[in-house]
């Protein structure tokens, strides 16, 4: 057998049947965690909450609690990766620049930030969007 855990990860990512090699060989190194289960590929979906308001006044869509639960259970680690991936958001007209501020001290609450690293978040926040995708800003 070839040694699985010299692969690349585009190996892997690239071949499913990489993948199950991979999964093979650890399967017999590393004891599992829990109980076998099975995958879902349903899209997931945050708890409904009604009683929590929405992040942007357009688009009710993605609530206050969203943001907490994606920081708190889909380890969201910056602020471009909650709203982008985790919640959507960034990919709103305005690109949630105008909501950025809110989501950062919502992480900030959440992870234990200081007001140094919040302002950092928004920052970045909005290079990235200049950066990225030649946004230029929130409105005046």
């Amino acid at each position: 057998m070839t040694n699985v855990f010299a692969m690349t990860a585009g190996a892997v990512k690239t071949h499913r049947s990489a993948g199950a090699m991979v999964v093979e060989a650890v399967r017999g190194a590393v004891a599992p965690s829990g109980a076998a289960q099975d995958v879902s590929y349903a899209p997931r979906r945050f708890p409904e909450n009604q009683n929590s308001p929405p992040l942007l006044m357009d688009d009710p869509a993605v609530k206050l609690s969203d943001l907490r639960f994606a920081v708190e259970r889909e380890q969201a680690t910056n602020l471009v990766d909650l709203l982008f991936r985790r919640v959507g958001a960034g990919w709103t007209r305005d690109m949630a620049s105008q909501a950025a501020p809110v989501a950062a001290r919502i992480m900030g609450e959440t992870l234990g930030w200081d007001e140094a690293r919040v302002a950092a978040e928004i920052a970045a926040y909005r290079a990235h969007l200049a950066r990225q995708h030649a946004f230029p800003g929130p409105a005046a």
